[in-house]
Formats: structure tokens, C-alpha cells, sequence
């Protein structure tokens, strides 16, 4: 017999998405989630369709681990038990169809069983347009619930748009004694330190000497240049000096 895994030829040329942009508050910016609903009704189960075959199996699920109760005791809960239901189609002799979890919509073999002492094709009409009753109103319900989650959204992106972004750093400016201002773009975890000689080697390059330096601000000698900038507190053009030590 020829099976066909409808499920497999959908995977064939898939490509994962790429990764979601930073967003405003710095971190990713997933996309909201989705609430899980219902799949759509089966138009297999309608009549149902004497080539629709559906059972359940009970999966094989590994033994819960022993853990420790309230009282200190070893203690294990019970065995679970889940059931999982499998959907097959069998249009043509010879042809087995894996449907599995994908709900079939519309079908040109549908061929529902007929209800004793009811004519074949006035039963099949009714239950046509009894199951596109029941589609109509499942599609019109997701709709439903879309535009509300885009509404939603919007409003949250309008909301988002509104706070400030999150900075990795700040803009400073390094003043050095005797040789001028050049700006820096300090990251918050950057020592005072790191940022002045940052800033010494734009203005001098490898001709100055560190140690001949102290590290200050506007108000004088730092408590440390070993602080971070955040720790400082330093905002948008806050100024670093470098002051030339007196010659002993």
C-alpha cells in the first residue's frame, strides 16, 4: 500500500525565520503571542466520510521520577495517561493518506455514509450546508479574534513608541590638558580610567604617557577612576578630564 504523509510534503523547503530586531527597550522584539484556538471543524467527521478513518493510541511516556514529599518521604505520582488521536483518509484502494492533525476544509472524495431510508444526495446536500454553516461561523470567529489582537497590538506598539529607548552608554567628552576635547561614546560598564585613555589616544596617540595623567571631572579628582561610569552617574556630556601631573 502507498502511504502519503501530507505533514512531510508541507515541511519539504523549510527555512527558520531569522532572528526578531532589537527593539526600544533593548531586548528583542518578539512578536506578541497568539492565543492557541480550536482547529477548524473536519469536513471528514461530517457524515462522517466513508474513506475517513480515525483512532487512538495511548503514548508511551517515560515513568515519573521518585521526589521528596512534604514529610521527607520518597514518593512518586502516578503514571500519566495521554492519548493521542490519529486521522488517516483512504480515497483510493491501495492509498493511504496521513492527515494526522491537519483539518481537511474541502474535499472532492468526500463521500459521506448515508443514513438509512434518507436519499444519498438530498442527505449529502443537507450536510454540506450544515458543515459550511459551522466553517463560516469558525472563520468568522478567528476573525473576530484577530482584529482584536491587532487592535491590541497596535495600541502596545503606540505604547512602546512613547518610552525612552534603553542606551548601552552615553556620550562624554575627554578634555586633556594641553591637547584639546574629543568626544567619547562611553558603554556604563566603562571605567572612568578606560574612557580618559580612550580619549588621550585620539588626541595623542601612543605619545603620552598614562601615568603622567590624573583622571578628574568638572567638581575635581575623582573618588576613583576605577568607577564606572554608571556608578559616577554621568549623563549625556559629562565631562572627563585628564590633568598633566606636576613634574617632580
Amino acid at each position: 500500500m502507498k502511504t502519503i504523509d501530507v505533514q512531510d510534503e508541507l515541511a519539504e523547503g523549510f527555512d527558520p525565520s531569522p532572528l526578531p530586531p532589537i527593539g526600544r527597550d533593548g531586548g528583542l522584539a518578539l512578536p506578541p503571542l497568539r492565543k492557541i484556538v480550536d482547529p477548524p471543524p473536519r469536513i471528514c467527521d461530517v457524515g462522517p466520510c466513508a474513506h475517513y478513518h480515525q483512532f487512538e493510541t495511548q503514548l508511551d511516556v517515560a515513568s515519573p521520577l521518585a521526589h521528596k514529599g512534604p514529610d521527607g518521604h520518597l514518593t512518586a505520582s502516578a503514571q500519566p495517561f495521554h492519548i493521542k488521536t490519529h486521522h488517516y483518509c483512504y480515497p483510493s484502494p491501495g492509498i493511504e493518506l496521513a492527515l494526522e492533525a491537519l483539518p481537511v476544509l474541502r474535499c472532492n472524495r468526500w463521500d459521506p455514509v448515508a443514513v438509512p431510508g434518507v436519499v444519498t444526495s438530498v442527505h449529502r446536500a443537507d450536510l454540506q450546508a450544515e458543515y459550511t454553516t459551522i466553517l463560516d461561523a469558525w472563520i468568522a470567529a478567528r476573525r473576530k479574534e484577530t482584529e482584536l489582537e491587532d487592535d491590541q497590538r497596535a495600541r502596545a506598539a503606540a505604547e512602546l513608541a512613547q518610552m525612552p529607548a534603553v542606551r548601552s552608554g552615553v556620550n562624554l567628552t575627554v578634555a586633556v590638558d594641553g591637547y584639546g576635547c574629543v568626544p567619547v561614546f562611553a558603554m556604563w560598564g566603562d571605567t572612568a580610567a578606560h574612557v580618559g585613555w580612550l580619549g588621550l589616544a585620539q588626541v595623542a596617540g601612543a605619545a603620552l604617557d598614562q601615568n603622567a595623567f590624573t583622571v578628574c571631572d568638572r567638581k575635581g579628582v575623582l573618588p576613583s577612576p576605577d568607577n564606572t561610569i554608571a556608578q559616577l552617574g554621568m549623563t549625556e556630556g559629562d565631562l572627563i578630564i585628564l590633568k598633566q601631573k606636576a613634574a617632580p
